[in-house]
């Protein structure tokens, strides 16, 4: 077994004393609370100001795949994390300085990034699958007559969509063996090179 740090028995006391209890003690769960209140120094304030600009910044750029509100606590848990720094790396501290402000930001905002990368990635793995459906779905509904592949850029759903997005999620599908190209002869007497379209690909009912 390990003896405690006299280090730490000595901080846990400060934040004992401080609540007006003796060490190992603490708050009744029935009783109100004693507040201490810490104040963010100017230098702090100006730290979480500018990183709340920042959040700003990101709750409007992930609007657009509405996951905005997301960031919208982020200058909250900053400032909670920040005390809980002060505090531990002072027992006795009755300010909130620029050093454990910078460092909880640092923290919020790694955290918050991480976040917003994995959940990107699901939104627009789901956005994909769902542009695939509709485009597979407009294909059969085209039935024998298919799609031609140079109307596509002004058919929807396909137009809807850049030429090079339009021709992966096109790819995506014949490569699972959904659609196939195809050529339609040339209508009229006059006759005329074949057009190439897109079909859908039947399911083997065996």
């Amino acid at each position: 077994m390990v003896d405690v740090p006299h280090k730490i028995i000595s901080w846990a006391g400060s934040i004992a004393s401080r609540a007006g209890h003796g060490q190992g003690t603490g708050d009744i769960a029935t009783d109100e609370p004693d507040f201490v209140t810490l104040p963010f120094t100017g230098g702090a304030l100006a730290e979480i100001r500018a990183f709340n600009e920042w959040t700003v910044g990101l709750c409007d750029s992930l609007e657009k795949i509405g996951i905005d509100a997301l960031p919208a606590r982020c200058k909250e848990m900053a400032m909670r994390i920040a005390l809980i720094v002060a505090l531990a790396q002072d027992g006795e501290a009755t300010l909130i300085s620029e050093t454990p402000a910078r460092w909880a930001i640092a923290y919020v905002k790694f955290s918050m990034e991480q976040t917003v990368s994995l959940l990107k990635m699901r939104v627009s793995g789901s956005e994909y699958e769902r542009d695939k459906k509709e485009f597979l779905q407009a294909i059969r509904d085209a039935g024998a007559q298919g799609v031609a592949k140079g109307e596509m850029a002004k058919t929807p759903p396909f137009s809807k969509h850049k030429r090079r997005d339009m021709m992966e999620i096109m790819g995506a599908l014949a490569e699972s063996n959904l659609i196939a190209r195809a050529k339609q002869p040339a209508s009229g007497r006059k006759g005329g090179r074949p057009k190439e379209i897109w079909v859908a690909i039947e399911k083997s009912s065996g």
